[in-house]
């Protein structure tokens, strides 16, 4: 079965048993994806499922829980226990309960709550309060009777406030559906309605456009020669919910001020950037493959020009690495912004030691742009290795029943594209100190990933000698627990042992750690 990111074996009166892990949280981002569409089929043996994108999610939108914590609750057949499995490398250990204030960790959810009295259950997680969390919807669609989500409301991009006369100004405008993705192929009609004031018109061509596939379509228009006054505008979408009245969120209201030129607000007059200020990096030295935080303030106003903040970016001048800002309170559209980003441990993984220059640019609705730089300084740091490491004690005397189960966390991020091997050689003696008796032997057991994501193989196991390598699904965070269990391996009794054994767990992008473990009854 597949359930909120989760595929998972269930039926026949056996346990849930999970295939993959969760990609629902992951530190501060939530991520929602809805599934639409019917597949019917009765076969035995394998099979395959196409899915299709129907609404993907292109920017996060901030969230908080307002004075309490943040809520998500979920509805799920999927076991209580599996759940807590799930997001046991997500959940804040020294800091549980259903209303408690961060603790500056990089782990936030604080309690998972599972209600079986309704049908389907739900599964409640609660998040630390008085964090930004980023959210982002989407939908998918498999099998026949797939249909995308269509316009839901209308928005404002880039929407200046004032023009010089004789100037020319422009408004972009974005369509987004209920997941609020962006969304193509809607009209969206520009009214400029001469009231209370006459200041100019949309250029030719210029009143009705279809948004592209960002969801956004532009509009320019022309303030007259010697203009003076304030005229309201008004972008709209059709009636998306059929109500026959058009609704607050089907239309976008503007009024637009001339100016005589020169007055250095808005417009085609306009050529103050906006200031800077707040500018910083969070933290400011960091070890490569450690995400860091960026964040500033643009300010527009005290006789500046007036106009919103557009957008705002950064770069790094030594690796030429950039990327977008985004809006604190979730959205450009106004003339002050704070503005904040993460620069991710995948971004830093390859920065040279050194101080790098971050050049951090805002840049207001009529084109004017400021730049302002802040010091990150790369230091080598010590190897990535591991936070903990363990290896369960097995019990004497199991033919092809003996379990085992293996963890490690990571002192860094580990990379995708690393491994972990784990050397069980050791232990590992199908002849034991006797002829013919077995110490340990993991030949002929089965091995799995059972939380932190990824996969796990043997890539040696013979009389001598068992090796574990485990490939990541993607990069396991520095927070995250991976657990790994060993199934049908035999054990000799105490008399054939000369435990305690060392497992070495050994990163492909750094160190290794030495734990032991032992077998008896």
């Amino acid at each position: 079965m597949y359930e909120s990111s989760v595929v998972f074996n269930s039926g026949d009166g056996a346990p849930d048993r999970t295939l993959t892990g969760q990609s629902i949280v992951n530190g501060r981002r939530i991520s929602l994806v809805t599934l639409t569409g019917n597949v019917g089929t009765t076969a035995t043996g394998s099979g395959s499922l196409e899915f299709k994108g129907v609404s993907a999610s292109r920017e996060p939108i901030p969230v908080r829980g307002g004075s309490g914590p943040l809520n998500v609750t979920i509805p799920t057949t999927l076991a209580e226990s599996e759940w807590e499995a799930l997001l046991s490398d997500q959940l804040d250990g020294d800091n549980t309960g259903v209303n408690v204030s961060t603790d500056g960790d990089e782990q936030f959810l604080t309690n998972i709550s599972y209600d079986d009295s309704t049908s389907p259950a739900t599964v409640t997680l609660t998040f630390e309060k008085g964090v930004q969390y980023d959210l982002r919807l989407a939908r998918v669609g498999v099998g026949s009777g797939v249909t995308s989500p269509g316009a839901a409301y209308i928005t404002d991009v880039q929407s200046p406030a004032n023009v010089d006369e004789g100037g020319t100004v422009e408004y972009v405008m974005e369509v987004r559906d209920e997941l609020n993705n962006p969304v193509s192929g809607v009209d969206v009609t520009a009214n400029a309605t001469n009231s209370p004031d006459d200041i100019g018109a949309f250029a030719a061509g210029n009143t009705t456009k279809t948004t592209d596939s960002d969801g956004r379509v532009s509009f320019a228009f022309d303030a007259q020669a010697g203009a003076t006054g304030t005229e309201d505008l008004v972008f709209n979408i059709s009636d998306v919910d059929g109500s026959g009245t058009v609704e607050d969120y089907e239309l976008v209201e503007q009024s637009l001020t001339a100016q005589s030129s020169g007055g250095g607000s808005g417009g085609g007059g306009d050529g103050t950037p906006p200031a800077v200020s707040n500018a910083e990096a969070e933290p400011n030295t960091i070890v490569q493959s450690q995400e860091f935080d960026l964040s500033a303030t643009f300010d527009d106003t005290s006789g500046r020009g007036g106009s919103d903040i557009f957008e705002a970016t950064w770069s790094d001048t030594i690796s030429g690495d950039s990327g977008d800002f985004s809006a604190a309170d979730g959205q450009f559209d106004q003339a002050i912004e704070d503005v904040e980003t993460t620069v991710s441990g995948s971004t830093t993984d390859d920065w040279s030691t050194g101080d790098h220059d971050i050049e951090i640019t805002g840049t207001d609705a009529n084109g004017n742009s400021r730049t302002t730089t802040v010091t990150v300084t790369v230091d080598s740091g010590p190897a990535p290795g591991f936070s903990s490491v363990s290896a369960s004690d097995m019990d004497t005397q199991q033919t092809n029943d003996a379990e085992q189960t293996l963890t490690f966390t990571p002192d860094q991020d580990l990379p995708a594209n690393e491994t972990v091997t784990i050397d069980l050689s050791d232990a590992q003696d199908s002849t034991g100190p006797n002829t013919n008796q077995y110490q340990v032997d993991y030949q002929g057991s089965t091995i799995s990933v059972d939380s932190g994501g990824g996969s796990a193989q043997f890539t040696t196991r013979d009389d001598e000698n068992a090796v574990v390598e485990y490939t990541p699904g993607g990069t396991v965070t520095s927070s995250t627990q991976v657990e790994i269990n060993i199934d049908g391996a035999t054990t000799g009794n105490n008399g054939q042992q000369s435990d305690p054994y060392d497992v070495v767990f050994s990163r492909s992008d750094g160190g290794q750690e030495t734990t032991i473990f032992n077998v008896s009854n």
